[in-house]
């Protein structure tokens, strides 16, 4: 896509490009690819990712110059080899997540063959692709649930969630969500408490009850 793109097409590997003071590289930007430069639990780095993404205007800001707006045209790109790449809350609608196949790693036949392609046409071909390809209805919009995305969600956990995730984890759940207030249980957006509700609904023998039950009351 970088070649696609030429010089509207920009590589990014360092956190600063991407939120630090200076945007000029930004603003003649339309394809920009963040490799490894973006921590998911940097929440300033968050609230700048989320401008990029869905406003329709961003802040240029070039060195000794006031800062401007201009229109926003970046289509971004991620990828990241850690476990927790972007900070998706349960009803994230910006990021399109997928885990990419271990299928050809250290292949490097079909590597080289892929270049070969690339380097022969393969770029031109695909941007014809591209250009015809039907979309139907489908909107930007709509946001595939994938595994992966999921997997985001888990790890963007933050506060009592991820208190309750963990205790699910550890199998405490049946215990802890007895002593957990009832508004908490009939938030319909958390994803948790719709989770270890089966846990809550069943009823524990004493037996159970006595091996489980931690020592302090959580109040």
């Amino acid at each position: 896509m970088l070649r696609i793109f030429g010089p509207h097409g920009l590589p990014v590997s360092q956190s600063r490009h991407l939120n630090g003071g200076f945007t000029g590289h930004l603003q003649h930007c339309c394809f920009l690819f963040l490799d490894e430069a973006f921590w998911a639990g940097d929440v300033q780095a968050e609230g700048r990712l989320k401008n990029l993404i869905t406003e329709a205007t961003i802040t240029i800001e070039p060195k000794y110059f006031t800062p401007f707006q201009v229109a926003n045209l970046l289509h971004i790109l991620m990828s990241s080899n850690n476990d927790w790449v972007v900070p998706a809350g349960p009803h994230a609608r910006r990021y399109a997540v997928f885990k990419v196949s271990a299928e050809h790693m250290n292949d490097f036949a079909y590597f080289a063959a892929l270049h070969a392609e690339l380097d022969n046409g393969g770029v031109e071909a695909m941007l014809y692709d591209l250009l015809n390809l039907d979309l139907g209805d489908w909107h930007p919009r709509q946001i595939y649930q994938t595994a992966a995305l999921m997997e985001q969600k888990a790890h963007s956990l933050r506060g009592l969630d991820a208190w309750i995730e963990s205790m699910l984890q550890r199998r405490f759940a049946a215990v802890c969500v007895q002593q957990l207030p009832q508004p908490l249980l009939d938030r319909k957006s958390n994803r948790t408490s719709e989770a270890i509700r089966p846990l809550h609904q069943q009823k524990l023998s004493s037996a159970q009850t006595q091996e489980t039950l931690p020592r302090r009351t959580i109040r």
